[in-house]
């Protein structure tokens, strides 16, 4: 699996809101205007484990958990790609949801 991911791929090191300035969007503002116009078709992160306002963010905007890094404190890896035409047509053919994907096409 490491060798289909890592390497070629958009490394997303940092996004931090506030405490007082969360619950206003801006986290997803600000997580969208960066993977604009990425031009690598993956991307990968880490985050805190758990049910934490990042993996929240993360986990609505298409992140996928790739795997845990074995740290302390533990981490979690997750991974976004960039869907073809072909599978974003093949999923929303069997389900009512948009194909998402936090890489735009």
């Amino acid at each position: 699996m490491t060798d289909a991911w890592v390497g070629g791929h958009f490394e997303f090191v940092e996004l931090a809101v506030l405490p007082e300035a969360r619950g206003h969007g801006l986290g997803g503002r600000l997580h969208d205007v960066l993977l604009e116009g990425v031009p690598k078709e993956r991307a990968m992160l880490s985050t805190d484990n758990g049910d934490s306002p990042a993996v929240r963010l993360y986990s609505a905007r298409g992140w996928r958990k790739l795997g845990e890094l074995d740290a302390t404190p533990r981490s979690w890896v997750f991974s976004a790609s960039r869907p073809t035409t072909a599978e974003c047509s093949a999923y929303t053919a069997n389900t009512s949801e948009t194909c998402q994907s936090p890489l735009p096409q």
